[in-house]
């Protein structure tokens, strides 16, 4: 480690990436005078997968495995971890980086699913080692870790810790935002044996005055799934993943794009809220088929699917 006080800024995937632009420059600002050096790394998907072939790769194309050497760096003691960021990286990530490095020249290898040969046993390891849920406990290590030993657990299991009786007059309070959050809108429950359960959707009564056949569709209960197998102590849980406000159509009664049209509009950021939460429910494995349904026309299934 340089002996010149350093911070290292990490390069990362998604939403970080936004931070790196706002906030490093703030950062190199504030300490251009200083006498802090501030150095970046890249451990993004992308550089990752080149860091991981480099025999692939011409030298021009080749990089630092920056990801080592942070987790090198997570042993020595002078290391002073900020914040972690949180790696993902699901195998349908890793597939679409891959085909995205391969269209812009890197010729690294494609993602084997079955590997047969020791060749392609040897890649899918190389893959594996850089896929989230393994890298993040290499900037987990050492003097970064934020997991409790095992000693420390298991004395806490022998050892149970007693809240004590609650007090009608303490101070100590549990706020939350009140609506629209994982406090009120969610609901889970500990199955006591095997059993199944069906999903289904159940419309919201009709408004007043509306037609026949709205009041007819308010009524009928859908089977979106007859059957889910549940084992014994097993947690079934479900939180509203999304919540979108009434689309202004204006002068475009066709369904408007307000993804384009208003991008920084409350609806648009609703709709990406909603598309994330549904990426994050499926992260490991990727979606194949999803299924939209209302209790009646003209709620907006199109318009929500189309944006």
């Amino acid at each position: 480690m340089s002996a010149t006080p350093t911070i290292i800024y990490t390069k990362t995937d998604e939403a970080p990436a936004l931070a790196t632009y706002s906030l490093l420059p703030i950062v190199q600002a504030f300490t251009k005078h200083t006498g802090i050096a501030v150095e970046t790394r890249d451990i993004s998907l992308a550089g990752r997968i080149l860091a991981a072939f480099p025999e692939a790769l011409t030298p021009a194309q080749r990089g630092s495995d920056d990801l080592a050497e942070l987790g090198a760096l997570t042993l020595q003691p002078a290391a002073n971890f900020i914040k972690l960021p949180n790696i993902s990286a699901s195998v349908p990530q890793l597939v679409e980086a891959i085909t995205e490095l391969q269209t812009q020249g890197f010729p690294v290898p494609n993602f084997p699913a079955e590997p047969k040969t020791p060749a392609e046993q040897d890649i899918r390891a190389r893959y594996d080692r850089i896929k989230g849920s393994a890298v993040n406990p290499v900037l987990r290590e050492g003097n970064s870790d934020r997991r409790a030993p095992k000693a420390v657990k298991d004395y806490a299991r022998q050892h149970p810790h007693s809240m004590g009786a609650w007090k009608p007059d303490s101070k100590t309070a549990v706020a939350t935002m009140g609506k629209d959050d994982f406090f009120t809108n969610e609901r889970s429950v500990t199955v006591p044996a095997a059993t199944t359960v069906r999903i289904e959707f159940v419309p919201a009564p009709a408004p007043a005055g509306a037609s026949a056949e709205a009041v007819a569709l308010a009524t009928r209960t859908v089977v979106l799934k007859e059957k889910t197998p549940l084992q014994a102590g097993e947690i079934l849980g479900l939180a509203v993943v999304g919540r979108l406000p009434r689309v202004r159509r204006g002068a475009q009664p066709d369904a408007p794009l307000v993804i384009l049209t208003e991008p920084q509009g409350s609806a648009a950021e609703s709709l990406r809220v909603l598309q994330s939460n549904l990426d994050w429910t499926r992260i490991d494995v990727g979606w194949k088929c999803l299924l939209v349904a209302s209790s009646r026309r003209g709620e907006s299934k199109t318009l929500t699917l189309c944006n």
